[in-house]
């Protein structure tokens, strides 16, 4: 007969060669650098292409460099930002502007940069949801 205490060591022992396992089996990325025209952008468009050059934003409001205009071809909340030498420009529906704009606001570099010129890498994005709906997690576990 087992004793209960040799079965749960036999039990620990297991759960450590598995979890050791399932570890070692996970993949480490090794393309973590960037080059220099490419930027991460949280939720990642449906569509980005990069070209030559950059804009140059200087200590300039950014609501008198944007150029907004209204496009309902995109969706309801669908935009198109578009970065080149002479300007920036983002087309789509209200919800969609506020949506690029956004964005636009992740080339920024992080802190205070008044006193610093920005460069901001020629591009166009395309992006709407996938979905129609928006989603949220409940965990109805703690609450039954």
């Amino acid at each position: 007969m087992i004793h209960y205490r040799t079965l749960s060591g036999i039990l620990l022992i297991c759960t450590i060669i598995a979890c050791s396992l399932n570890f070692l089996s996970c993949k480490r990325s090794t393309s973590a650098t960037h080059t220099s025209n490419t930027v991460s952008i949280i939720p990642e468009p449906a569509s980005i292409e990069y070209t030559e050059g950059s804009f140059a934003l200087s200590q300039q409001d950014i609501m008198e460099i944007v150029e907004f205009e209204n496009d309902t071809t995109y969706g309801k909340e669908g935009y198109e930002l578009i970065v080149n030498t002479a300007g920036i420009s983002i087309k789509g529906s209200p919800a969609g502007q506020f949506y690029g704009l956004q964005t636009l606001l992740q080339f920024f570099p992080a802190g205070n940069v008044a006193k610093t010129d920005i460069e901001i890498p020629c591009c166009k994005i395309l992006d709407k949801p996938r979905f129609s709906w928006r989603g949220m997690h409940l965990d109805v576990a703690r609450h039954f």
